[in-house]
């Protein structure tokens, strides 16, 4: 596995989460 591959891999992880979480904070906001 190449080390821009790995990098490729954590950034793509990155962002999935952080679109989660994003998504996430504004349902909770929404209930309120």
């Amino acid at each position: 596995m190449r080390p821009w591959m790995k990098v490729l891999c954590v950034v793509l992880i990155v962002a999935l989460a952080g679109t989660a979480l994003l998504t996430a904070a504004s349902f909770v906001v929404s209930l309120f």
